[in-house]
């Protein structure tokens, strides 16, 4: 005879899986300007997502969100100096999400300079420093390791500022920092500092005869 099984139930569902929710970049912040050229980004996104970051439409990094979906992966090659666009993609059963919100950041890796005085010139010790860095940094100059003026470079890199040196041989090293902390260093410049002012900062004169004759000079007046 014949038989009849039990009819089982069942749906086809032929719509395509759906993508996870576009991640979150949380780091770098927009706008943001870092002296780090092999930043670090960091978001959220499902929990258990493939992250995969791209900057200037280029993937640079990927990282899988942990279980309270948090990721960060860092670029295994510098980025250039200068302006970038980063987005990231969330990766689930082989389903990827839109986009996410692009966030623009900078990076530089152009360290400070110190122009005025020039090494191995004669300063006093009160002085006009000025040199370049890089367009809205804040730079600090220290002088044999103290801290003796700050400012801001501008629009074209240059700044100066006013300082109390020490008298004698005196280094001077120029430091930037960004908001999260990373520093770019000058080469260090090492000048001749005498009482007073010395017109502009510094003659960018290194010869012994007219160091001792300017320090004579001085003596005598004081």
């Amino acid at each position: 005879g014949t038989s009849t099984s039990t009819p089982v139930t069942f749906s086809v569902n032929d719509l395509p899986p759906t993508p996870p929710a576009a991640p979150v970049i949380t780091a770098p912040s927009e706008g943001a300007s870092s002296f780090d050229t092999t930043p670090t980004f960091s978001g959220t996104a499902e929990a258990g997502t493939t992250i995969s970051v791209k900057v200037d439409g280029v993937e640079v990094c990927t990282a899988v969100a942990d279980a309270t979906g948090h990721w960060s992966c860092t670029p295994g090659s510098a980025l250039t100096d200068g302006a970038h666009t980063v987005t990231a993609t969330a990766t689930l059963n082989g389903v990827t999400s839109d986009a996410s919100t692009p966030v623009h950041f900078s990076t530089s890796s152009t360290r400070p300079t110190l122009t005025s005085p020039s090494s191995g010139g004669i300063t006093g010790t009160t002085a006009t420093l000025s040199g370049t860095a890089p367009a809205g940094s804040t730079v600090t100059v220290t002088a044999n390791g103290e801290p003796v003026c700050t400012a801001t470079a501008d629009a074209t890199g240059h700044w100066s500022c006013d300082a109390s040196l020490p008298v004698g041989d005196t280094t001077l090293v120029v430091t930037v920092s960004d908001a999260d902390g990373n520093t770019l260093t000058s080469d260090p410049v090492t000048v001749h500092v005498v009482l007073g002012r010395v017109g502009g900062g510094g003659l960018g004169c290194s010869t012994t005869p007219a160091r001792g004759a300017l320090a004579l000079a001085v003596l005598a007046l004081v």
